[in-house]
Parts: structure tokens; sequence; C-alpha cells
């Protein structure tokens, strides 16, 4: 299995139109514009599911990229069958940032915890025993 470390990986849609292989949407503006990828140069993209497409920019004009698909690599996720426990946080915007960098890792299944009892930072055991 190839090891992806250390390279540019695009989340987009390849799209396959009468046998032509292409990129368009956000994804023409990113790849050309931000990233500053011309006509020959080797990209690697990944649809989410596991499938990374690597793939040689034939050409590019404003609307798609016209790619040749050249190697695809099929990377199983091993994190589908673990289930995280996520405790309530304080903020909405920290659970968001939570999920986020969980799913970008590759978890799937969650679990939400609503505690009934919240122990505080100075609590004492010695007290609870007594």
């Amino acid at each position: 299995m190839k090891n992806f470390a250390g390279e540019e990986l695009f989340w987009c849609r390849l799209d396959n139109e009468n046998g032509t292989w292409f990129l368009s949407d956000d994804d023409v503006v990113h790849i050309t514009k931000v990233m500053r990828h011309q006509k020959g140069d080797t990209i690697y993209v990944t649809d989410g599911d596991g499938k990374i497409h690597k793939v040689i920019i034939i050409d590019v004009s404003r609307e798609k990229i016209l790619v040749e698909k050249i190697d695809e690599h099929l990377i199983p996720n091993r994190l589908k069958n673990f289930i995280i426990a996520i405790p309530r946080l304080k903020g909405n915007d920290k659970l968001e940032f939570l999920l986020e960098k969980l799913t970008e890792i590759g978890f799937s299944r969650f679990l939400f915890l609503n505690p009934i009892i919240v122990w505080g930072k100075d609590l004492n055991l010695k007290d609870m025993i007594k």
C-alpha cells in the first residue's frame, strides 16, 4: 500500500463524461489559482470513500480541468468499527471542531454523552467516602 504522507491530496469529485475524466466547480479555482497547478502536473484526488486517484492534468479551462487517470488506490478505513464517546462540551463551536477533526481522521461512529452528575475540578474523594 502506498504511503500518501506529504502528498497534496485534493478532496473532490472525479467525474466521467463520454470516457473523459474531469474535475469541476470550486476545485478548479483551488487547484489552478491557489495551488498553481498547470497542464502536465500530477495530482492526487480522493472522493472521501477511501479511493485515491493519481491523475495528470491534460487541459485547464474556467469551468473544468480535464485529467487522465493513471492509478487508483483503495485505502480501507480501519477506524469504522470504533465508537467515540463525546461528552457535553461548553460551546457548540468546540463540538463542531471536534467532529470535523475526528471525521477527517476517519472516525464515523459517535456516541454523545449527557452525564447526570458532573464533578468539578475541586472534587475531594475523601469527603465523598465519609
